[in-house]
């Protein structure tokens, strides 16, 4: 077992239900990495695809010197909610673990980006997962038109029925105009009490939810599929998302839905 799954299952046991964020996350996947070591940026001229100019520059994790400085925006799940902060942290020869104060991360690339990854460790003492990157500056935020993102969710499900770890296709879409923001989770499989189950019917979706700044947050449930059944009206819904890299290419957050009948986490990286 990896050491990125071993802290995550580690960071997931502290919460209410002893599920297992991922194993799939590292199987599924390889731990993001490069031998580069000039600190490759962007800024100041076209983004990395070419769409346009940026004004901020953006350091691809995969390129940015070892030991070097850097400000990275995380969105994590901590102590059973959603957190958004800013840590300076500085890369290992491996571009797999961020060293911070008062702890490590430990990163993987599920969704192959460039400005972004999700992770596992500890941030000011606390045990968290989620994503974390080079955050899109106000100034490079569009300001018009729509997007749409896809990439990977990796999914943890306590109901009724038992513990499931899952992963699946992620899609964010995002009108810049309105500043509204849709999140859609889907084609699901995994393993349920650590016994495969193959592919999972269910969707789940935070329609709506409100852009601010280079982030968002809120939306409305939608939900299908009994995975994701629940009787209970006073529960709780979290998301938060973040835009990574030149002119918001990349997108990354996590999800949390708290009833008495279902628990849900999630985190998530797109492209």
């Amino acid at each position: 077992m990896s050491g990125v799954f071993k802290s995550i299952a580690a960071a997931l046991a502290l919460y209410i239900r002893p599920l297992c964020l991922l194993s799939v996350l590292v199987v599924l996947s390889a731990c993001g990495g490069g031998s580069g070591g000039d600190g490759g940026q962007t800024g100041g001229g076209e983004d990395m695809d070419g769409s346009g100019p940026t004004v901020g520059t953006y350091t691809q994790i995969s390129e940015a010197q070892t030991g070097q400085p850097l400000d990275f925006r995380v969105v994590s799940i901590s102590n059973d909610q959603s957190d958004v902060l800013n840590i300076m942290g500085s890369l290992d020869s491996g571009r797999t673990v961020i060293s911070v104060a008062g702890g490590s991360i430990m990163l993987t690339n599920p969704a192959g980006t460039e400005f972004m990854r999700l992770f596992d460790g500890t941030v000011a003492g606390i045990n968290q997962f989620g994503a974390v990157g080079q955050e899109t500056i106000m100034a490079d935020i569009p300001v018009g038109g729509d997007a749409t993102y896809d990439g990977v969710v990796f999914m943890t499900v306590a109901n009724e029925e038992g513990n499931y770890s899952l992963t699946g296709d992620a899609r964010i879409a995002v009108n810049w105009l309105n500043n509204g923001v849709d999140t859609r989770f889907d084609g699901l499989s995994g393993q349920r009490n650590d016994e495969s189950i193959g592919s999972v019917s269910g969707t789940l979706s935070m329609i709506n939810a409100t852009l601010t700044g280079n982030g968002f947050s809120g939306g409305m449930l939608s939900r299908s599929g009994t995975i994701f059944a629940t009787d209970d009206d006073s529960r709780t819904l979290d998301l938060a998302g973040q835009f990574f890299g030149p002119n918001a290419d990349e997108v990354g957050g996590v999800f949390v839905l708290n009833a008495n009948d279902l628990n849900v986490r999630a985190v998530f990286a797109a492209e």
